[in-house]
């Protein structure tokens, strides 16, 4: 599985660089367009590579992901990488749709693994699942003492669980969020 994780990774930054070298032909004017479109994508592949890299200096230590449901449930990713970089992606229902970054200060990220010890996220189940279909989830993971946990909750009721998830939350809620172009 891992071997499979790395050559995905190659393939996607091979494809990458490839897309690079096509666009580069284009006129200046469209350049600086395409220059960051390409940025937009190697970010993404960067991305994909601190997920399946924990020796990356720059590594990821904690995301929130609310999944779609039936109805109008917001959705969005945030990750939060050890040098303070937070990633945004609003994906529906949510004030901003598309890819966003911020950069945080160490005080806010103490204030996150602070929460996630105090309510002893390593502990918590892997899966809380109530079994309904029109509910959506929270995925949350993050990086302590150097292990990393995930926690996917779908309708559990777990109030540490829950106040986490909400704290995680109000952290970003009023963040300065830059689009990534």
């Amino acid at each position: 599985m891992k071997y499979l994780a790395y050559i995905f990774i190659l393939i996607t930054v091979a494809a990458c660089n490839n897309s690079k070298e096509v666009v580069s032909t284009k006129d200046n004017s469209d350049n600086t367009k395409v220059d960051k479109k390409m940025e937009a994508i190697e970010m993404q592949a960067s991305d994909n590579l601190i997920l399946n890299s924990l020796d990356t200096p720059d590594s990821l230590i904690a995301s929130i992901e609310r999944t779609a449901c039936y109805g109008t449930c917001p959705a969005y990713i945030i990750k939060v990488y050890k040098s303070g970089y937070v990633t945004y992606e609003g994906i529906n229902f949510v004030k901003n749709e598309g890819m966003f970054y911020a950069r945080v200060s160490d005080d806010v990220l103490d204030l996150l693994l602070s929460k996630a010890k105090e309510v002893n996220y390593s502990a918590f189940k892997n899966e809380f699942n109530e079994g309904m279909t029109d509910i959506p989830s929270t995925i949350t993971q993050v990086r302590l003492d150097g292990k990393v946990k995930q926690v996917t909750n779908r309708g559990g009721d777990d109030q540490q669980l829950i106040e986490f998830e909400k704290y995680f939350d109000s952290l970003f809620a009023n963040i300065n969020w830059k689009p990534l172009k």
